[in-house]
């Protein structure tokens, strides 16, 4: 009979519908998480800052910002805004803005060459046609947008080549194709079906990455050929590897590839070292950085820098010592001459290696509210209220509402959550911004985001309040 139990009480809870988990509940308005009493906490600004390109002393960075989270009853999406920004790279100061679209995938700055001046390069779509936009450096004006028959995908880290295809480089100051290497061209047209090419950030190596399953197990394999000498290279590394590279799974741990001078190459690899090998591939030099990561690399003429996490610094090839290295928080964001731009959070952080640097730090504003939070059903609460942010008094109204928390006068299933928007007014009545937040029933701490009215950019806040 005990066997027949569970089955029969299933069965009953189909046919008269079993309670399911109570719903949690609320008391408006002396709840601890409902809308009412004194909060008060910090928006930060919601900017977030791109590096993207850097030449002739200006760096640039796309700025984007949203205002508000996406909400299923939206009709429009929330409010967003993108610009193409020109900063001043020792200062950080702003030269030029410029609106911006979503349809862009790789800039580059291309120096001034012959009677030819310099260009901001990208590759972004203009009329449903994709192809490389051609601006002025300071301005940001549109100059030219040209295409090609078969696409484009992305920039060499120096502008000087332009991937079409893995079969087709272009040079984008001539717009003529750039010729393969007879070994180039014969790896690609003799591809294995199971291996995948690519090319370097420089697009100057061909990789071929392919995957063998020998007794010891499954193993990557990484054939290097380079474009300019029809050099092949063995990406294995050949210094004793760390940080688990020599574990099950066979990774070869190659993260980037840099043509130097006098056909030698740099390979970096995700244990942290950097391997200088010689023109036959023999290994000349290992940098040890010390640090398990993946390394970006960039060749100035005879100066090779990296980039890990937490900082930079440049090598010495003769004998393979760092010779400078600046600490750094953040993301890497770009690698320059000299110095390299990070992003932290919403800061963009820009540090060079003889010293000199700046921030740009996202703007906060003390936020105080005092509401007054009335009931009004199991699944709505009004508020009124006056704010304080920059030192101006505000009225404030909002309407909370939930599907997830009972709300009860003095005294579901989804998430359960309660979401409010309201408005901010000055005293003569004019809009000065849309404040919204969710809480639970029973945190104390609230998320709120701030949209401020009749501003086209810097509108976008978001943090936190508390009792």
């Amino acid at each position: 009979m005990k066997r027949l139990l569970l089955p029969l009480t299933a069965s009953l809870c189909l046919l008269t519908a079993c309670p399911g988990p109570a719903p949690e509940l609320l008391k408006i308005p002396d709840g601890p998480a409902a809308l009412n009493g004194v909060w008060q906490g910090t928006v930060y600004s919601s900017v977030n800052w791109q590096p993207v390109a850097a030449g002739g002393g200006l760096l640039y960075v796309v700025a984007s910002e949203q205002a508000l989270p996406a909400r299923f009853d939206d009709v429009q999406p929330p409010r967003s805004a993108q610009f193409l920004v020109a900063l001043d790279e020792r200062t950080g100061q702003e030269v030029r803005r410029v609106p911006w679209s979503d349809v862009v995938s790789s800039f580059t700055f291309q120096a001034a060459s012959g009677t030819r001046p310099a260009r901001l390069l990208s590759i972004e779509a203009k009329n449903s046609r994709v192809g490389v936009m051609e601006r002025d450096p300071r301005t940001l004006e549109e100059l030219d947008h040209w295409g090609v028959a078969e696409g484009v995908r992305r920039f060499s880290h120096d502008g000087t080549r332009l991937e079409l295809t893995s079969e087709r480089l272009l040079d984008p100051q001539t717009r003529q194709l750039v010729p393969l290497h007879p070994a180039v061209d014969t790896a690609l047209r003799q591809l294995p079906k199971e291996a995948e090419a690519s090319w370097s950030g420089d697009l100057r190596w061909l990789t071929i990455r392919r995957w063998e399953q020998p007794s010891s197990g499954r193993v990557e394999r990484v054939s290097l050929i380079s474009n300019d000498t029809g050099q092949t290279l063995d990406g294995r590394a050949l210094h004793p590897v760390g940080c688990g590279l020599n574990s099950p799974g066979g990774r070869s741990g190659l993260t980037a590839v840099r043509a130097l001078s006098d056909g030698e190459v740099a390979l970096a690899y995700e244990d942290g070292a950097i391997e200088v090998r010689r023109s036959d591939g023999t290994l000349r030099v290992t940098v040890q950085l010390g640090v398990c990561s993946d390394t970006d690399l960039r060749v100035d003429g005879d100066t090779l820098m990296f980039a890990v996490q937490g900082g930079f610094g440049t090598v010495r090839l003769s004998d393979g010592q760092v010779a400078s290295r600046v600490k750094q928080d953040g993301v890497l964001g770009l690698l320059l001459p000299g110095a390299a731009v990070n992003r932290f959070g919403t800061t963009l952080l820009y540090q060079r290696l003889d010293g000199p640097s700046w921030r740009q730090v996202a703007p906060a504003k003390p936020l105080h509210l005092d509401a007054k939070a009335t009931w009004v059903s199991k699944s709505e609460y009004h508020v009124t209220g006056e704010a304080r942010i920059d030192d101006q008094r505000l009225s404030f109204t909002a309407k909370a509402t939930t599907t997830a928390i009972e709300l009860r006068a003095q005294w579901s299933y989804p998430r359960p959550e309660v979401q409010w928007r309201g408005e901010l007014r000055r005293s003569d009545g004019s809009l000065y911004g849309r404040l919204e937040g969710n809480h639970g029933s029973a945190s104390t701490e609230q998320q709120v985001f701030l949209e401020l009215a009749g501003k086209a950019q810097d509108f976008a806040f978001g943090g936190r309040l508390i009792r």
